[in-house]
This record gives structure tokens, sequence and C-alpha cells, in this order.
């Protein structure tokens, strides 16, 4: 309150209004309002409204671009003013935060975290990173532990003590919370980071923990290295969809020519290290159908391994001890992907945003993106995959969804998220039933209370635990039926009609972090 007071006086000279702690709260740790706070520092948004452009009519009259960079300019300097005249409160802030901090993590009954996925070592390897950035003290997990029921190997699991100087981001990462003070929520409700990654984690008691399982300090997280286990083969290689980078490796095979297979079932193979099981999901690159050379195979095998972190397995017999044999009509042919997304005016650019970045960055794989309004002249027959992220898609003609139908009758991918769902499903390219919302059963409200009712209704953000089928297509590469994913829209569908169609589903007890009504628990 002590620097709002000179963004106001800055303010009020100029004659300029303003207001604050109406519109945002400063909950969520991903906004730079509020990341500050954890570090014992201070956050302070500022929103400007803009002139969208050099001038807008507003009712306060015209508003122009140069007006607006003066609002910011001045409370930029209004923000080194507080700095400077207040600097020592703001010393002995950070003093005191970290003091609370020291004097926390020797009282709390949580005294180490342990993480890590031994299936999928690159999710294991990209939260150490990102802890890394913020100086996190982290051990290799020194020897095999189970803790909550759930596995963790040495070496592919890291340690975190509770008791160090950033205590407070730390017990903020892993914190899982479903009760509030308050049901109005501008931006997210939760932001468990294990969650995020899809990695088993556990809080360690003082019972649980000891200094025994804290192995070598991670000073900088090495990106895992895959290798070709069997060197070079003679008959076909073998890799698990695990991996977080499995697809790139996949999509680097593909587009080097090579023929790929996926194994619709689990079997048992020899390997240069033994028996071994492959579950669900498993590729499988045959030297025999190839037209490129054995030892070209062999090098961009060792290539993948390095870069994506992928263990390949070197099989030199078709013949299995059980399950399945290489040669079976279960191992089905893969089809190089050449995707598409609806991008420009009407979509989430957020979401659209989101699927670029985690096709062209970190795949590799090329995506195109569609203007919405040019999709009617665009040639979908260059593409077997389209996606159609979050937008509004009811002014999409009658000629472009029947191309859209045509398309998908050819044995194309269409893949919907979110409010396209609801037009796809209006328009008949799927078959869903939603979820009705419960009338409101109250003959009378407040009018005050409008909005603090709806909002409350709202999903801004949160995070629920679900079941997967892992026999299922869409859920190849996972190890474990339990599931958290991220959800910040209010739309829910009813299981399929068909038995054999719901890869995934909420648990009867799905909330895992984060704020939802009574009335969406329910719905859910």
């Amino acid at each position: 309150m002590a620097i709002a007071e000179y963004h106001a006086d800055a303010l009020d000279e100029r004659q300029e209004l303003y207001y604050s702690r109406e519109g945002f709260d400063d909950y969520y740790y991903g906004k730079g309002s509020t990341y500050p706070d954890v570090f014992g520092t201070i956050g302070i948004l500022f929103e400007q409204a803009s002139s969208r452009g050099h001038a807008q009519e507003s009712v306060h009259g015209v508003l122009t671009f140069p007006e607006t960079i003066l609002n910011q300019v001045t409370t930029s300097f209004s923000t080194l003013e507080a700095s400077i005249e207040l600097r020592e409160d703001l010393l002995d802030h950070m003093r005191t935060f970290y003091r609370e901090a020291r004097d926390e993590a020797a009282n709390s009954s949580i005294k180490a975290y342990v993480v890590g996925d031994s299936h999928d070592k690159a999710r294991t390897w990209h939260l150490a990173d990102l802890f890394s950035f913020h100086d996190i003290d982290m051990y290799t997990l020194a020897e095999d532990a189970e803790f909550n029921n759930q596995e963790f190997k040495s070496g592919e699991a890291i340690v975190i003590p509770a008791e160090q100087t950033q205590h407070k981001f730390i017990k903020a990462m892993f914190e899982r919370r479903t009760e509030f003070t308050d049901s109005l929520f501008y931006d997210v409700s939760t932001w468990t980071l294990p969650y995020a990654f899809n990695l088993p984690f556990a809080e360690l008691s003082q019972r649980e923990y000891s200094s025994s399982l804290m192995g070598d300090p991670i000073e900088e997280p090495q990106f895992p290295q895959g290798q070709v286990i069997g060197g070079r083969s003679q008959y076909a290689y073998l890799f698990e969809w695990d991996e977080y980078y499995t697809p790139r490796t996949l999509y680097r095979l593909q587009e080097a020519g090579l023929r790929t297979k996926v194994a619709s079932k689990p079997f048992r193979a020899v390997t240069t290290g033994g028996v071994r099981d492959f579950d669900y999901g498993t590729i499988m690159v045959s030297l025999g159908i190839q037209d490129m050379s054995d030892l070209e195979i062999f090098r961009l095998m060792q290539q993948a391994a390095s870069e994506d972190g992928v263990t390949v397995y070197s099989i030199q017999s078709g013949l299995n001890p059980s399950g399945i044999d290489l040669g079976s009509p279960s191992f089905e042919n893969l089809e190089m992907p050449s995707t598409a997304i609806i991008g420009g005016e009407g979509t989430s650019s957020y979401d659209v945003g989101e699927i670029r970045h985690l096709f062209d960055q970190r795949f590799h794989m090329p995506i195109t993106i569609i203007e919405k309004d040019e999709l009617g002249g665009a040639d979908l027959n260059r593409y077997n995959t389209l996606i159609m992220a979050n937008g509004y898609y009811s002014d999409l003609s009658s000629g472009v969804t029947d191309e859209l139908k045509r398309w998908v009758r050819g044995g194309r991918t269409l893949i919907l998220n979110k409010n396209a769902v609801s037009w796809a499903n209006g328009e008949g390219l799927a078959n869903i039933n939603f979820v009705e919302a419960p009338e409101d059963s109250v003959v009378q409200r407040r009018y005050a209370d409008l909005s603090n009712t709806r909002g409350a209704q709202m999903i801004g953000g949160s995070i629920f635990h679900g079941t997967l089928d892992l026999t299922h297509p869409i859920a190849y590469g996972y190890n474990r039926e339990e599931i958290t994913v991220f959800r910040n829209s209010t739309s829910f569908m009813e299981l399929a009609d068909n038995p054999y169609a719901t890869p995934l589903r909420y648990t009867n007890e799905p909330l895992a972090s984060g704020y939802i009504s009574e009335e969406n628990s329910r719905a859910d």
C-alpha cells in the first residue's frame, strides 16, 4: 500500500482516472505481479487501456497512443521514486521474508520431495532444469524407494530438501490446495508443477526422510542420453513410446524415408541384454523393408538416441518368446503426419500458439497455420491431420463444413479443442452428449450478487485426477492409469455410447488441486 500511494500521487497530479483491486487477483504465481512475492520482493501489475492504434474514441474522449505511453512512463518513475525512498523498508521486507522462510522450513512437517519418472527421463529433466534456474538444491535419488505406493528408481528421480533458502518457492510449486476463502479467480487457481509435468512425486515426512536418500548434487541438469542397446542390428530396431521426445524420434525417421510400424499389442522380445517386455505403442523399424542401407539406419538411430534421449533396442530375430512376433499384422503401418492448424481471427492465439510451439520447438515437426477465413480456399488434401483449437467457428460457411466432412470421411484425423468440440458436434462432425448445466432453483437473488454468483461457476484453471485406458492408442506411452489433467472450461461431456470410445475419464473424486464449485463438481 505504501508503494501504491506513490503511484496515486503521480496519477492524481496528472488528473488521470484509475482504479485498483477490482478486476484482477494476485494469486497465480505465473503472473509477473505475483511471482516476485515468493522471493521476498514486490510485484505490481499496471494495465493501461490501449488506444488500438494512434487514436481511439472512448467515453472520456479521444485516447491517443502517446497518452497511453505517458501513463506507463509515469508509473515507472513513481516506482523508481518509491524504491529509492522506501529502500530500507524493502530491504527489511526481504530480510524478514527469508528469516521467516528459514524458520518455516525448520518446523515444516514435510522434509523433502521426491519426483521423477523412470519411464520418461526427459520430463524429469525439464522439471529439474526449471528448478535449477531458481537456485534450488537438488540431488539424485541414491537408492530405489517407495513412497505413497509409488516407486522411484535410483538415479532416475530427484530429491529436493525442503529446508533450504528457497523453501517458500518449493512449497508453492508442490502445493495442492482444494479449499479457498474466495470463489472468484481471474486466472488459474493452482500450479502444482509435478502435475503439470505428469510426474509422480511424494512428500517425505521426518520419518520417511533420510540424508542417505540424497545422491550426487545436481548442479546443472543434463539432458538424458539415450543409447542403441546391442549396437548395429541385422534385423530390426525397437523403441517404446514412453519418452517425451519419442514423437520427435519417430518423425525424424519418417522424414528420412523409413517405413515404421507400431505395436497394437504387447509382446516379449529377445534383446542383447536379455528378454524384455515391450508395451502397447512400441515402434518398430524393420531393416528388410527399407530403401536405406543398414549402416545409414544405424547411424540415424544413434543420432536419435543421442539427441532425443530415447533408448533403442537392437533385435536380431522376428520370432518372440511370447506375444506377437515382429511380422504380425498387429504391427500396424504408420503414416507420416502432415499437420495443419486453423488460426487467425476468431481462434484463440493462446491455444494455437501453444500447439504450434509444441510441434515446432519441441518435436521439430512442421505444422501449417491456415487462416480461418481462408479455409474455404485451402487444399486440405495436402494434410492428413487438422487441428481446430479453441475458437469461434459458427461463421464457417456450409460449403466449408461440407468439405471438412468429406475430408474426414476420407480417413483423415480431425482434432478438436474446447469450443471447437461444441461446434463440430452441432455440425454433425462429432457425436457427443454434453452434461447440461444444473438449473438455478432460486427464485430471486440480489442484483449486486450477480457477478460473484456467475463468477463462482467459472473454472479459471484447475487440475483433476483421471483414469486412462492404457490399451487405447491415444494412451500409448503411458505407464500409469492415473493421470492429472488441467482444464479451464465448464464444458463437460458424458461417457460415449460406445463403451470403447472413452480413453480417459475422471475419477470419482477428481479434484487434485484448485477450485471448482459444488455445482460443477456434481456435473463433473
